[in-house]
């Protein structure tokens, strides 16, 4: 008797235990779901304020604008030590050197200009040699120039006497119908201060002259390689002379070879759709 009373009482207990696990486990189960699902819609929350900020974010970003880019080319010239390579040195990295290393031969330098909000001017410059010796190298240059640069010293005579020589040179080499001159008086610093207008060699009315017999000269600067005076206004304005005078004729040039390159392309497609494959 006593010994199914035990039976009964472990029976029993097995049983309590067993519900009380059951019970248990169904809790777990239960925090663990709601803990997922608490998860799921804090990540939701969060993926939808992430959303909505990206595009609060888009709205205030400015559009993207086309902006047309130009390519050209142009020539510095002129006798030596006038300050062309100066010139270009302010022009692109700001800085002068008041050492004269003369240039021998030719050199290029590269700078690009925003000169509106969708017109991107890529200049390529070239700096040439004043020296009798290298005149036959700078020749070679004066070939698909959009731009030439005359350069003179504003306190040397002589410089500005030689322009002539040079523009006709320049005239004869060049493709003059699709070329355009400019007129560069360097050194404009020494001559700025009352005290030094003495040391201004070449006279106003001469300049005049000298333009009103070229025409082609479409616009004369006093600048100054030592200060930085109307470096960037000249080269600024050029690239808009440039622009208003190749422009047009520059875009059509870039819609033929988008053309072209297009048609490549889509006769490639054909050809490829058309091959017929073998086993």
């Amino acid at each position: 008797m006593e010994s199914e009373n035990i039976s009964t009482f472990e029976e029993e207990a097995s049983k309590n235990q067993t519900l009380k696990d059951t019970v248990e486990y169904s809790n777990r189960i239960t925090r663990k779901t709601f803990q997922n699902d608490l998860a799921s819609r804090t990540n939701s929350n969060k993926s939808i304020i992430n959303n909505k900020e990206s595009n609060q974010i888009n709205e205030t970003l400015p559009e993207k604008k086309c902006i047309s880019s130009f390519q050209y080319k142009i020539v510095l010239i002129g006798n030596v030590a006038v300050g062309k390579s100066s010139i270009i040195k302010r022009f692109i990295l700001n800085e002068f050197n008041d050492k004269y290393l003369g240039t021998i031969g030719t050199e290029l330098s590269k700078k690009s200009l925003l000169i509106s909000e969708n017109k991107m001017v890529n200049l390529s410059i070239w700096d040439t040699c004043g020296q009798e010796r290298f005149r036959t190298v700078t020749r070679q240059y004066y070939r698909d120039t959009q731009a030439i640069i005359l350069v003179f010293d504003l306190t040397n005579e002589k410089s500005f006497k030689d322009m002539q020589s040079w523009y006709d040179e320049a005239i004869e080499y060049a493709n003059e119908i699709k070329c355009i001159f400019f007129l560069f008086g360097n050194k404009s610093d020494e001559i700025q201060n009352k005290k030094d207008k003495d040391k201004a060699k070449v006279e106003e009315k001469d300049i005049k002259n000298f333009i009103r017999k070229n025409p082609k000269i479409k616009k004369y600067f006093e600048v100054s390689a030592l200060n930085g005076h109307n470096i960037d206004l000249a080269f600024d304005k050029i690239s808009q002379y440039l622009v208003m005078t190749f422009g047009i004729e520059e875009i059509n040039k870039n819609i033929k070879a988008y053309k072209k390159r297009l048609s490549l392309e889509i006769g490639n497609e054909e050809h490829n759709v058309n091959k017929v494959k073998c086993c």
